[in-house]
């Protein structure tokens, strides 16, 4: 029995574990299967274009023995036949064309909408992954992730500050707030104002809690550190 319960929690660890990596990795998972299924569904969208000769020559004939009969009032089957007869022949010759481009094509339409929603659902994550806005609340961060975030600047009337030619704007991390000097350093791009940690920034470093300020030095040498104290936790990744 306890092997038994061990084999269970050894098979559900490798489970979670392996859901881990492919939640992590999901929006590539996800482009690489949108871009292959583009692929497939033109191959699909060729092929299918291959018949369409067929069906437009079958369609042009029944219109042409529609045509005929109209014009003589008789069927080729001796039967008569009358302008009402025409409108509705055609009208079936229309839609039965239209139901056998739809099959010809719907495999190719449907898996190149499913490509595309794929590749956008991969964007969607990223952006939701990668989107923040860091106005002094806690970052969490998976080490050796890439981390962008728009910076907001609020004055003390609470309007927004928008920085001018020679501002500078920086972001300093230190384990503690106390410590000499900062384990990273970053300049923030003051047209922009996106703080962006690239993989190399954290993969070496333990996990826990940091610390984080961003400071605004101004053209004319006033430093003002709109965000201090604030928290970054570094969490584990899935190898």
């Amino acid at each position: 029995m306890k092997n038994k319960t061990e084999i269970v929690k050894s098979v559900s660890g490798a489970m979670n574990k392996t859901m881990m990596k492919v939640r992590k990795h999901s929006p590539e998972i996800l482009v690489v299967a949108g871009i292959a299924g583009t692929v497939v569904s033109a191959i699909i969208a060729c092929k299918a274009t291959t018949k369409v000769n067929k069906i437009v020559e079958d369609t042009k004939n029944d219109i042409d023995k529609v045509h005929t009969a109209t014009e003589t009032g008789v069927t080729e089957a001796g039967e008569s036949y009358s302008a009402e007869d025409s409108k509705k022949d055609l009208t079936i010759i229309y839609v039965q064309t239209g139901i056998k481009f739809a099959k010809l094509y719907a495999p190719a339409v449907i898996l190149g909408t499913l490509s595309i929603t794929s590749i956008l659902a991969s964007n969607n994550i990223l952006r939701k992954r990668m989107s923040y806005s860091v106005s002094g609340t806690t970052i969490t961060l998976t080490r050796g992730d890439t981390f962008v975030a728009l910076i907001s600047i609020t004055k003390q009337d609470g309007t927004p500050y928008v920085p001018n030619d020679g501002d500078k704007v920086r972001f300093a991390m230190k384990a503690k707030y106390e410590d000499p000097e900062p384990l990273v350093v970053k300049d923030i791009p003051i047209d922009t104002l996106t703080l962006t940690l690239h993989p190399e920034d954290t993969k070496d470093l333990s996990f826990g809690k940091y610390v984080y300020d961003i400071q605004l030095t101004k053209a004319d040498g006033t430093v003002d550190t709109f965000i201090t104290k604030a928290t970054i936790k570094i969490t584990e990744e899935v190898d």
